[in-house]
C-alpha cells in the first residue's frame, strides 16, 4: 500500500489502518469467472468502455474479501448484487438533464415493481414494455430469483420482503437526492450528508443478501436493539467515509460535491478550513468509529441470550465487510483519477 495517495496536483490522503483481519476467499478465480458470465449474459454494461472499467474494478475480488468463508455460488451472488448497485448508482451520476432523470426515476419504479411481483426469473426479460432491453432489469430479475432460491434452501421465508423493498426504496431516493445536489453543485450540510452517504452506500442491501445466503433471518428482535443499530451505523460510516477518502482526488477532478471532506470544509460548525484539514478530520472520524464498533461488537458478543448465534454472525459479517471493503477500495481502479476522469458510467 502506498503511504500516501494523491499524485501531483492532488490532495495527499493517508491510508487508514483497518483493525480487523484481512481475508480473501480461495474461490476468487472461480467467482471472477462466474461474475463475468453473469454480466455478459444479461448485457449489464451500457457500453464496452463501462464494461472495461468495471472489469478492472474486479468486483469478484470485492465479494471474496467481504465474505472470505463463503462458497463460490454465494460469492458470485454477492458480487452480482454489488455490481448491480454500483451500475444503477452510476447511471444516476451520469444523468445531466431533467428528461433523463424522469426516465431514470421511472426505471427505479419498474425495479421496485419487479421486486414486489415475486417473479421467479425463469424467463428473464419476457416483458413487452421495453424492460427486456435494460440489462439492469433482467439482471435484477435474476438476482431476486437466485436470492429467493438460496433462502428457500436455508429454510427461510422470501427474503425480498417488505423490509428489503423499503431498504431499496431508501437507496433509490437517496441517490436521486445526491444526484440533484451534484447537478446544482450544491454541497449538502453535514447532517443531511451523513444520512445520505449511509443509505447510498447500499450496504444494508448487501446485508439482506448475506442473511439469505448464510441462513439467518433479519426479522425479530435479535438486531433491533440500540446497540445493534449503532454497530450497524459505525460499520456503514467506516466503509462509506473510507470511500470518500480514496475517491477524493477523482471527485475533485470531476467537480463532485458529495464527499465528506468537502462537506466538512463547508460546514459552519466545522473547524476545517481546507480540504487537507477535511481529510485529516475524516481519518480521525473513521478511527473513532472503528473504536466504537469494536466496543459494541464485544459487548454484543458477551451478551448471550436466545439471539446469541444471530448476533455473533452479524458482528462477524460486519467485521468482514469493513475489512473487505477497505482492502478492496485501496486497490480499486475505480478511484484512480487517470483512469476515470471524464468517464460516463451509464446512460438512461
Amino acid at each position: 500500500m502506498d503511504p500516501v495517495r494523491g499524485g501531483a496536483g492532488g490532495v495527499a490522503v493517508p491510508p487508514v489502518v483497518c483493525r480487523f483481519d484481512e481475508g480473501l476467499s480461495p474461490h476468487v478465480g472461480e467467482v471472477r469467472k462466474l461474475h463475468a458470465r453473469w454480466c455478459e449474459r444479461h448485457g449489464i454494461y451500457p457500453s464496452a468502455a463501462v464494461g472495461e472499467l468495471f472489469t478492472a474494478m474486479d468486483i469478484g475480488d470485492l465479494a471474496c474479501r467481504m465474505h472470505p468463508g463463503g462458497n463460490a455460488g454465494d460469492l458470485a451472488l454477492l458480487a452480482d448484487w454489488s455490481a448491480w448497485l454500483l451500475l444503477r448508482d452510476d447511471r444516476w451520476d451520469a444523468g445531466e438533464y431533467l428528461v433523463e432523470w424522469e426516465r431514470l426515476a421511472e426505471r427505479d419504479r419498474v425495479y421496485l415493481r419487479l421486486m414486489r411481483s415475486g417473479r421467479t426469473g425463469e424467463e428473464p426479460g419476457s416483458r413487452r414494455d421495453g424492460t427486456r432491453q435494460d440489462g439492469l432489469y433482467t439482471g435484477l430479475e435474476d438476482l431476486c430469483a437466485r436470492l429467493r432460491r438460496r433462502a428457500a434452501d436455508n429454510g427461510l421465508p422470501d427474503p425480498v420482503s417488505a423490509g428489503f423493498l423499503t431498504t431499496m426504496g431508501t437507496f433509490f431516493r437517496g441517490s436521486v437526492r445526491q444526484a440533484f445536489l451534484q447537478r446544482r453543485r450544491e454541497v449538502p450540510d453535514l447532517k443531511e450528508y451523513l444520512e445520505l452517504r449511509r443509505v447510498t452506500g447500499g450496504l444494508d442491501i448487501l446485508t439482506h443478501v448475506r442473511a439469505a445466503t448464510d441462513g439467518f433471518s433479519l426479522a425479530g428482535d435479535a438486531l433491533s436493539g440500540a446497540d445493534a443499530r449503532r454497530l450497524t451505523l459505525a460499520a456503514d460510516n467506516i466503509c462509506c467515509w473510507h470511500n470518500d477518502l480514496v475517491s477524493l482526488n477523482k471527485e475533485l477532478a470531476g467537480g463532485e460535491v458529495n464527499n465528506l471532506a468537502l462537506v466538512l470544509v463547508g460546514d459552519p460548525a466545522s473547524p476545517c478550513q481546507t480540504v487537507e484539514e477535511g481529510v485529516e478530520a475524516v481519518v480521525g472520524m473513521i478511527y473513532s468509529e472503528q473504536d466504537e464498533f469494536a466496543r459494541l461488537g464485544e459487548l454484543l458478543r458477551r451478551r448471550g441470550g436466545p439471539h446469541a448465534r444471530t448476533t455473533a454472525w452479524y458482528v462477524k459479517m460486519l467485521e468482514e465487510r469493513i475489512s473487505g471493503i477497505i482492502s478492496w477500495q485501496d486497490r480499486c481502479s475505480r478511484y484512480q483519477v487517470e483512469r476515470l476522469q471524464g468517464e460516463r458510467y451509464g446512460s438512461p
